[in-house]
């Protein structure tokens, strides 16, 4: 009786192969999964309604006479093309920081698919918050002018970064690309944005408005980092791990 001689080295490439092809696991977070088509649909529409005011829009991250172009042109944080942007940012923001959540346990619910509405929420009253604080700030800044550009500003760097969190939050969810590159370009993004807020308000703050160095980052401090702080504090802490 004739054997059948097995050569190694088909038996290894044939390993091989069989472990190369293996199925890349898919995300089936159907909530993600809803907010992410919904934020794709909102660009969409944006993109066809109002396509100009759009690349307007990227243009004036890197260029500050594009954004103040936009707020001449009758900027309003309740119309459509605002509030669509505003909600792609609260929905990509939410899915990335829930995403960053599932790997570092800061925060934990008897139930986790809270997470992600809540998440939500606590974006879309901190949005609320900052528009509204500016008519409680002007009783303190007699130069309500001052105060809108800023917002503005704020505002307009929400939209930017909602753009560019999208995409990235598909890629994170849906394609191959090794996760701890896309979360570093994720943090990159509104670190970059945050810097680029800040260097504008020094300028323009001082340059239009008269205002000191000493008395603008008074004002970041109380409005933007010292928040920032304390909301970091309490991750790092635990104090939000009920589950």
């Amino acid at each position: 009786m004739a054997t059948a001689q097995i050569n190694p080295v088909t038996l290894s490439n044939q390993n091989l192969a069989g472990a190369t092809a293996l199925p890349r696991v898919i995300s089936c977070n159907v909530p993600v999964f809803i907010l992410l088509v919904s934020a794709c649909v909102l660009v969409l529409f944006v993109y066809l309604l109002y396509y100009k005011k759009t690349f307007q829009l990227i243009k004036g991250v890197f260029s500050y006479g594009s954004s103040r172009q936009l707020q001449r042109e009758g900027y309003s944080f309740f119309k459509f093309f605002s509030l669509s942007l505003t909600t792609v940012y609260i929905i990509c923001a939410a899915v990335f920081f829930c995403y960053l959540n599932e790997r570092g346990g800061w925060i934990t619910l008897s139930n986790s698919r809270w997470i992600l509405p809540f998440s939500v929420f606590f974006l879309a009253a901190v949005l609320l918050i900052k528009k509204f604080s500016s008519s409680v700030l002007s009783l303190f800044l007699k130069n309500q002018k001052a105060l809108n550009d800023y917002f503005f500003q704020y505002s307009f760097s929400v939209k930017t970064e909602g753009l560019f969190l999208l995409p990235l939050c598909l890629l994170l969810y849906y394609s191959a690309i090794p996760p701890i590159c896309l979360i570093i370009v994720g943090l990159v993004i509104p670190v970059l944005v945050f810097l680029l807020r800040i260097a504008r308000a020094l300028l323009w703050g001082g340059a239009e408005y008269g205002f000191s160095v000493f008395h603008i980052v008074l004002y970041l401090c109380t409005v933007e980092i010292i928040p920032l702080a304390v909301f970091i504090k309490v991750l790092a802490a635990g104090w939000l791990r009920f589950g």
